[in-house]
């Protein structure tokens, strides 16, 4: 298992944007307890994938802004050499700007995205 991110990067129209901080890839699930009449059985679900990451403000191109992103592809390479990219993600939400006084203005966007490869479904 890869232990670090050495770089994220989205691809939209192609154009590329690479300032990222602090990759964050939230929990799915992939199925869940069904109650039944005597026991209790599973049901497979679609898997929702989405994901969180810091953007510096100053960083951000009049090119591609990733606060606005929709149908982009998004790309995670490990220390490892392993890749995982997401497709047809989508800004879900643009987090509060905050601002230390000794580091640049960054916000936390947090994307869905329609696929990941490699998938988390069921066999």
């Amino acid at each position: 298992m890869a232990e670090f991110v050495n770089r994220c990067s989205v691809e939209m129209n192609g154009i590329v944007f690479e300032d990222f901080d602090n990759f964050t890839e939230t929990s799915v699930s992939v199925a869940k307890p069904v109650p039944l009449m005597n026991k209790s059985g599973t049901a497979k679900m679609l898997p929702r994938y989405s994901f969180s990451v810091n953007v510096k403000k100053a960083n951000i191109a009049p090119d591609i802004d990733p606060r606005t992103l929709f149908g982009a592809t998004f790309t995670v390479e490990y220390d490892n050499g392993d890749r995982v990219s997401f497709g047809g993600v989508a800004t879900n939400e643009v987090g509060d700007a905050s601002t230390d006084g000794e580091t640049e203005t960054s916000f936390t966007i947090t994307y869905s995205a329609e696929t990941r490869t490699p998938g988390l479904e069921l066999g």
